[in-house]
């Protein structure tokens, strides 16, 4: 069974209306019996009880009993209140209430999210292609990620998949389908000359080069003892330019 609330309405205009000849000593105990009452219900018909109840001594007590007995009504060995029987009553009644309709909107919450929930589900056939999506490649857009628009553009074979990771990592997820492009192209001129393509993208990563250069010949120093052979860079224009005229002029470089 539902208790009722911690909360005891209390009606001061009745309350005052029904005790106006009560000492201070007499409203002290009233206010306990009926507070005791509303917690634990009906105190028994029992003076020791009673007495610890409103926290007075046996003596006190006795003179407390006759006037406060007359706001109780002894019933089956208990005193019963009428007025706290019926506020009690109609505070579970309210709290069960209160508790229905709370369940209530929680179901029928739950259950429009539910339906919601079914609505959005994709079909088994949606479900189907999002899990085994096709293996054509995915067109390029406007949103596509770095990753996405290297892989729009399909790479030769002849350029080692390994090799152009690690151009990719290198250039920071730069390289545009335009970039790619152009960079396949200097590379194929490259290779025409006889430079091999994978040792030509090892020495941009190496220098820090946004595209690719060919190497000069190496010099070899007289006047050392172990005749070491030095290799150095030209610093020439990448082989195949962004206007397609020629090959001179300044290049960017990646700092």
């Amino acid at each position: 069974m539902t208790k009722a609330d911690i909360w005891m309405p209390l009606y001061v205009g009745d309350y005052l209306a029904d005790t106006t000849r009560l000492t201070t000593q007499q409203h002290g105990a009233y206010l306990l019996l009926i507070m005791d009452y509303w917690r634990s219900g009906p105190p028994p018909d029992d003076d020791t009880v009673l007495a610890q109840i409103t926290k007075a001594e046996r003596r006190e007590w006795a003179r407390l009993r006759p006037v406060l007995l007359a706001y109780f009504e002894p019933i089956d060995g208990e005193w019963r209140h009428k007025r706290i029987d019926k506020e009690k009553a109609d505070a579970v009644a309210g709290k069960e209430k209160a508790s229905r309709k709370a369940q209530a909107a929680a179901e029928a919450r739950w259950k429009h999210e539910r339906e919601q929930a079914a609505s959005n589900a994709p079909s088994i056939g949606q479900a189907m292609h999002e899990e085994c999506p096709s293996p054509s490649p995915t067109p390029l857009t406007t949103k596509a990620t770095p990753k996405a628009r290297q892989k729009a553009v399909a790479l030769p074979d002849w350029i080692p998949y390994e090799a152009w990771g690690e151009w990719a990592k290198h250039r920071g997820g730069k390289l545009t389908p335009q970039a790619v492009t152009r960079q396949v192209k200097t590379l194929a001129a490259l290779m025409a000359l006889g430079h091999d393509p994978a040792a030509m993208i090892d020495l941009a990563i190496e220098r820090g080069w946004a595209t690719f250069y060919a190497p000069r010949p190496q010099l070899v120093r007289s006047g050392e003892a172990k005749a070491a052979v030095t290799a150095e860079i030209w610093k020439r224009e990448p082989i195949e330019r962004h206007d397609d005229r020629d090959i001179t002029g300044e290049s960017e470089r990646v700092a």
